[in-house]
């Protein structure tokens, strides 16, 4: 199979088609296919594992900034408002 009909429709860009020109040149007898589908699939199955720590580090994070919104007023120094925004979220 030419590198052109290998690599037709994976991307369409010059760099994918110049790394499949090398690939077929490394290794001519190689046979090469999508796998798109397959990383797509496993993506899939990770993300329920990834989106609890990203909700439970985004409220921590909203009570951080409620606190800063609490203790900002004037005259109030950076400092202070660090210190209660930081043991807010702890």
């Amino acid at each position: 199979m030419s590198c052109a009909a290998s690599c037709r429709g994976r991307n369409g860009s010059r760099a994918i088609t110049d790394v499949c020109n090398l690939l077929h040149a490394e290794l001519p007898n190689g046979e090469f296919m999508g796998i798109a589908q397959v990383a797509m699939h496993q993506r899939s199955d990770e993300l329920p594992k990834q989106i609890a720590p990203v909700k439970r580090t985004k409220r921590i994070a909203d009570l951080g900034g409620a606190a800063v919104v609490e203790v900002t007023t004037q005259g109030v120094p950076e400092p202070e408002v660090a210190l209660r925004s930081t043991a807010s979220m702890l």
